[in-house]
């Protein structure tokens, strides 16, 4: 729109606007992020005790992205950025890895071996 015949005022209004209406929309998803993640942490610690220090480090990760949604709430673009790489680079990935090592979210029944029950089905 700048290089065109257009007046600056209206591009940097236009511009202004966009930027507000995409700064909210990632303060409302990290903030759902963050919540979510903490009732996912609650939720692993009640069904799997041995997992407190993944259920921890998910609290970690769910304050990360409320602190987060706070920056953007506070219009900090420096903050905003530092905790974007800090999210993005360190932080999700090495939880997305040990969510992966850990295995699946079932309830553990004391007794049964994995991969038994499919074992038992296909022989009935």
């Amino acid at each position: 729109m700048a290089t065109h015949a257009n007046p600056i005022q209206t591009t940097n209004s236009i511009a202004f606007t966009i930027d507000a209406i995409g700064d909210a929309f990632a303060l409302v998803a990290f903030a759902l992020i963050g919540v979510g993640m903490l009732a996912f942490a609650r939720a692993a610690l009640q069904q799997r005790p041995g997992h407190r220090a993944w259920a921890g480090y998910t609290i970690v990760i769910a304050l990360a992205m409320l602190v987060t949604a706070g920056s953007y709430a506070a219009a900090n673009g420096s903050l905003s950025d530092v905790m974007l790489f800090a999210d993005s680079a360190v932080l999700v990935p090495v939880w997305l890895i040990w969510a992966g090592r850990t295995g699946g979210f079932q309830a553990e029944r004391p007794g049964v071996r994995p991969g038994t029950m499919a074992r038992a089905r296909a022989s009935s």
